[in-house]
């Protein structure tokens, strides 16, 4: 009798779910959310979003199956797009599959992978006391952004030791200046060493012989330091130096321990 009785109370209930037309969303359509270019020899993240027929969204990403066409110059694992060496800009095709009960669907996505040093085009250093002297300008007094791919080679691979600088400006002898480098191998900086000047830095290991995309940028009130796309510090101070000098692209001309 008492098995009778939950039958009962479960056919009642089914009955009443049916009677009050409650249903379960439907996906409508699947979509792919990222960048839409790449540099080779790199990572980038995606996500599949699925949409249902009562406005909701859902992030399927660890669900769906992914696949990159051709898989020649990138793979993808959970949305996670790896990319590899490419002479010239080429275009990958990625596809995202998400299947909800018996219905399956498909999105697509093509992403630009581009060369970052095609042959010739990039600035060599010898890793001894190296630099491109451009004059003043390239790095103004006000808000600005100034962004760069660099790849150095281990320290026991050049001849020089200690910094790697990526743009300098001031005189290294009276402490006053604005730089942008690598701080003896361990940290990636940003400093001005005028009175209330400020300092941005992040640890992180980038002597690796692999390419890194670094910049700044100051919004007319925080100073802020990038990272491969991310922002990875940010101090406030003033903006500007002391002195009128050329800006340096490497390091600068009297500093033994730069590179």
């Amino acid at each position: 009798m008492k098995r009778v009785r939950t039958s009962l109370f479960l056919v009642v209930v089914l009955v009443l779910l049916a009677q009050s037309g409650t249903a379960l969303a439907a996906v409508i359509s699947l979509e792919i959310i990222g960048p839409r270019e790449v540099a080779e020899n790199f990572n980038a993240s995606y996500k599949a979003i699925a949409y249902y027929d009562n406005d909701s969204t859902r992030d399927v990403t660890d669900s769906a199956l992914w696949v990159v066409e051709p898989n020649t110059i990138a793979g993808i694992e959970a949305g996670v797009l790896t990319t590899k060496d490419v002479v010239d800009d080429q275009p990958a095709t990625m596809r995202a599959t998400y299947t909800e009960g018996d219905v399956t669907f498909e999105a697509e996505k093509v992403v630009d992978i581009f060369g970052i040093c095609p042959t010739g085009t990039a600035l060599s250093f010898d890793g001894s006391d190296d630099c491109v002297e451009v004059g003043p300008g390239v790095m103004p007094v006000g808000e600005k952004s100034i962004f760069s791919w660099v790849k150095m080679p281990p320290v026991g691979q050049c001849s020089g030791v200690g910094c790697d600088y990526f743009i300098y400006h001031g005189i290294h002898s009276n402490a006053r200046q604005t730089i942008l480098y690598f701080n003896d191998g361990v940290e990636l900086r940003w400093l001005n060493t005028n009175s209330g000047g400020f300092d941005a830095k992040y640890t992180v290991a980038m002597d690796d012989n692999q390419w890194h995309f670094v910049g700044i940028a100051y919004d007319g009130g925080v100073h802020r330091l990038y990272l491969n796309g991310n922002e990875v510090a940010s101090s406030i101070g003033d903006d500007h130096s002391t002195i009128i000098s050329n800006e340096n692209i490497g390091g600068f001309n009297g500093d033994p321990l730069s590179r």
